[in-house]
């Protein structure tokens, strides 16, 4: 999510090559970035197979209405290379079905579905009938032209996403403090979480959108814009307030909510972005943050008065420098401040940064993600009922 929705990508499969021997970052290298990634809507599989009726709904709903999703799966039992047997894996139907708890290894692109797949298809008998259609990135030569068919109880089903983009131009100047995404999920143990950033305009221009991470679905947000913030005197809210504006969410992920009114910014003018997350009973309010975690990410650039959190709305921690013990690590919180009012419609080549992001990926780590948003198009669904 990191890369696709800071201004770096994403870019087509001859660009960006995948090579399952090599995951290593094209660095040094350029390529032309053809969608700004504005929108990423996230289901949660549940663990328990006889418990994802509705989130096989959903999908499907996605799929009908927007496009492809992307998803997680575990690729073992040999099938993680496409010229060995696999245990979980009948290459006479291309029918995929791992029952054991194993971590997902392995991005593929879910293109449809049919209902009434056979359990007979598969090595191993799933509960039930069922599958989706799935777009792999092994080449037309493996499984079905590329294709194979994944039981809907696969047991290592995770991480569905469906991303959404505009052109490439479509974002002229973002304001972030979290080039790498959300490495950290902040909870706070009540129903609403406030967070914000204190930016600085690099020029003059306007506030025409914001964008932000939520991790529990059906939430109610409220974003306020916030100019004129004094230097010495680092909190979000003592400016004044020129934008406020409420909505829902009904998808966990990245949203990018364009203000009715935008705001307009001089340069050199301190502005603050301040988003409230209520989960209305449902769970507690989390909040995506960008943290140095060992192992994962050390590079994240962490400074005092730009990134804050707080409980009431009036009383607000420093996340560089916060006392509060229920905030475990020094972080940048997830919001950005768009200014689309130049934005240009055409694509450039962008280099490919040589930086370690969120979830370890790179442009070639993601394999069939690169082609994900080529195949939005293609949302065939092989479903009796639809």
């Amino acid at each position: 999510t990191a890369i696709l929705t800071r201004g770096t990508g994403p870019t087509d499969e001859a660009s960006c090559q995948y090579f399952s021997s090599n995951m290593q970052p094209l660095t040094g290298t350029s390529y032309t970035r053809h969608l700004s990634v504005t929108e990423v809507l996230r289901l949660r599989m549940d663990n328990n197979p006889d418990n994802r009726a509705s989130t096989i709904q959903a999908a499907k709903l996605l799929i009908q209405s927007e496009g492809a999703i992307a998803a997680d799966f575990y690729a073992g039992g040999g099938a993680a290379s496409p010229t060995q047997p696999a245990n979980f894996y009948n290459e006479s139907t291309a029918a995929y079905y791992c029952n054991s708890q194993d971590i997902p290894n392995h991005g593929v692109t879910i293109v449809g579905w049919d209902d009434d797949f056979a359990i007979a298809n598969f090595s191993a008998a799933p509960p039930d009938k069922g599958a989706w259609l799935v777009k792999n990135s092994w080449g037309e030569s493996w499984g079905k032209g590329g294709y194979f068919w994944l039981s809907y109880y696969d047991a290592t089903i995770s991480n569905l996403a469906l991303f959404k983009g505009e052109s490439a131009g479509f974002v002229s100047k973002m304001y972030l403090h979290d080039p790498m995404g959300a490495t950290y999920v902040l909870a706070t143990g009540s129903g609403t979480v406030r967070a914000a950033n204190i930016f600085t305009a690099r020029e003059a221009g306007q506030i025409d959108a914001v964008a932000f991470n939520t991790f529990n679905p059906n939430v109610t947000y409220a974003v306020e814009v916030y100019t004129d913030i004094r230097n010495g005197d680092p909190v979000p809210t003592h400016g004044i307030r020129e934008a406020v504006q409420t909505g829902t969410q009904t998808y966990a992920g990245y949203h990018t909510i364009a203000l009715k009114t935008p705001v307009p910014i001089n340069f050199g003018e301190k502005f603050s972005v301040v988003v409230s997350i209520t989960t209305n009973g449902a769970s507690d309010a989390s909040f995506g943050i960008e943290a140095n975690v060992g192992g994962l990410v050390d590079t994240a650039e962490i400074a005092e008065g730009e990134s804050f959190i707080s409980s009431d709305g009036a009383k607000w921690e420093d996340m560089a420098i916060t006392t509060d013990h229920n905030i475990p690590v020094k972080a940048n919180v997830c919001i950005r401040a768009l200014d689309r009012s130049a934005a240009n419609p055409d694509p450039k080549p962008t280099p490919v940064p040589d930086t370690r992001v969120e979830d370890g990926a790179s442009c070639s780590a993601f394999g069939s993600m690169t082609l994900l948003l080529a195949l939005s198009w293609l949302a065939y669904t092989k479903n009796k009922k639809r």
